[in-house]
């Protein structure tokens, strides 16, 4: 008995609630700013490794965002369809 609740518990939790897609952008908005000013940092200071990896880490940050931000939209367009 114990065991049929406890699986019924992990499958109501399996599928977090979806992030606003406003708090996506806004990630993304201030990824892509921290990954230009890190970026222009390495530029100037003729390529720190720390501004580098900055760059480099703000740069994946953006992709999942962006990734996010994709799966959302086609989840909406599922359906509505």
């Amino acid at each position: 008995m114990f065991r049929e609740f406890k699986l019924k518990i992990m499958e109501e939790k399996a599928t977090p609630p979806p992030i606003p897609l406003y708090l996506l952008l806004a990630g993304l908005f201030c990824v892509l700013g921290f990954a230009i000013w890190s970026g222009s940092k390495f530029y100037l200071y003729g390529g720190s490794i720390l501004y580098g990896i900055a760059a480099g880490l703000a740069i994946g940050a953006g992709y999942a965002f962006l990734k996010q931000i994709n799966i959302q939209r086609s989840n909406k367009q599922d359906h509505s369809q």
